[in-house]
């Protein structure tokens, strides 16, 4: 809007304009990190590490209220305990998250490896797509960078759009600068419609441990002590496509470096009934919760939604 030659402040125009400026600092963030060496970016990690935990006390209340619910039998030394590593798990994971769009092939290939990837080779001569299931465990930032290096098949992968278009395609761009094929969640029936049309099978990376954001279709199950409403997306395109469905878990073997293990959930998607498959995954995640409860995002609420009486 223009009066006598003076441009007003109009919020409309405003917003694109500060949405860049913000994606210019973080680009110039992005940047520096680029350069330092992974022995500083963990040294930064313990500081905001020890900012979340000790400064902001970062959705303390939401961790504390999912662990309690989680693990009734443990003492408020152990739930500490687990606080303090959870918040240094995630701190880790936001520094590998910004570092990973900067990192070599030599790097992630030594610091993100598939240990037994040769599982897949037989779907991939018979032409056959598979679903590789996963949840927010350990470092998940990096599953998007590692597996084109590991497997023959194409890697397809779903995220959340963020709401600064700029910042979003940076973070699309960056994370398939590998190979990796990705597509909004909201695209996700599109995304296995067009890759299932072509010859190359396909491997859907899918993180199924979420809150639902509508409860309509979820599966519920008891899941760590609590009756939880459960993601179908994945059951619903292996038994849509007749896909095959595979469990992936990293583990740390020590800072910064990740051995990734995959294990069959389901073979022969045709043998399950409604809700199987949806129940072995969660079933198998909450064994490597229980085994390891810190390394697990316990930040996020899990339980906000709660079945309705019948």
């Amino acid at each position: 809007m223009k009066l006598k030659g003076v441009i007003l402040y109009n919020k409309t125009n405003a917003i694109p304009s500060l949405k860049f400026v913000s994606y210019l600092i973080i680009r110039f963030f992005i940047f520096i990190f680029g350069l330092l060496p992974f022995r500083a970016i963990y040294l930064l990690s313990d500081a905001i590490r020890f900012m979340l935990h000790r400064v902001l006390a970062y959705r303390k209340d939401v961790m504390v209220a999912n662990l309690k619910a989680s693990f009734p039998e443990k003492s408020e030394s152990h739930y500490n305990h687990i606080i303090k590593c959870a918040y240094q798990n995630l701190a880790d994971i936001m520094v590998e998250g910004i570092k990973g769009g900067s990192m070599t092939k030599k790097q992630i290939v030594r610091r993100y490896k598939f240990i037994n990837p040769e599982i897949l080779d037989q779907a991939y001569e018979e032409g056959k797509s598979v679903i590789l299931v996963a949840g927010h465990y350990n470092n998940w930032e990096w599953a998007a960078l590692s597996p084109p290096y590991f497997f023959n098949h194409q890697l397809v992968a779903l995220y959340k759009r963020l709401h600064n278009p700029y910042l979003n395609r940076y973070m699309k761009n960056s994370r398939s600068h590998t190979g990796v094929k990705m597509y909004e969640i909201q695209k996700t029936a599109r995304a296995f419609q067009i890759h299932e049309d072509k010859e190359q099978p396909s491997i859907y990376l899918m993180a199924a441990d979420q809150s639902p954001s509508n409860t309509d279709k979820a599966v519920w199950l008891q899941f760590l002590n609590q009756d939880t409403a459960c993601l179908h997306g994945p059951e619903k395109y292996a038994r849509k496509y007749n896909l095959p469905v595979v469990f992936a878990y990293p583990q740390r073997v020590q800072r910064g470096f990740y051995e990734v293990r995959l294990e069959w959930l389901v073979r022969d998607v045709g043998q399950c009934d409604d809700g199987k498959i949806t129940t072995l995954f969660m079933k198998r995640l909450e064994e490597l919760i229980i085994e390891q409860p810190e390394n697990w995002l316990w930040t996020h609420k899990r339980w906000k939604h709660r079945r309705e009486e019948v």
